[in-house]
């Protein structure tokens, strides 16, 4: 998928169909991709990793499908559907797929955050 603008609001429809599971090794597919953030689904075969490395955005990792082992700073755990892991930036993590699994990845760009941005919110 393209690069779209951070001010332009879209759809992004059938994903999981367009993305089937793959039987072997690893793939991913980009659902969207601006200069905020990008999405994307990490599609894993039983038993692939993804090994120990960092990221200097912010992740947010949903898994959607399936069963896999999520390490961030050394504390793993197990996922299941529906399970939210943030990882901050520059923190290693790694992950194993228990199961063929599917997770949503967003990477946030907290470059493009301000100071007063980065603090916890009092009220949404």
């Amino acid at each position: 998928m393209p690069a779209t603008s951070a001010a332009q609001s879209t759809f992004s429809l059938n994903v999981n169909a367009s993305a089937p599971l793959p039987a072997k090794g690893r793939a991913t597919s980009v659902v969207t991709n601006n200069e905020a953030l990008r999405v994307l689904q990490l599609l894993l075969a039983a038993g692939e990793r993804v090994p120990d490395h960092s990221s200097p955005k912010a992740l947010v990792a949903t898994l959607l499908e399936g069963s896999l082992d999520f390490t961030v700073d050394g504390r793993t755990e197990r996922l299941a559907p529906g399970d939210v892991v943030y990882v901050a930036p520059g923190t290693k993590h790694d992950l194993a797929a228990v199961e063929p699994a599917r997770l949503q990845l967003v990477l946030v760009n907290t470059d493009r955050l301000g100071a007063d941005q980065l603090s916890p919110a009092e009220a949404l």
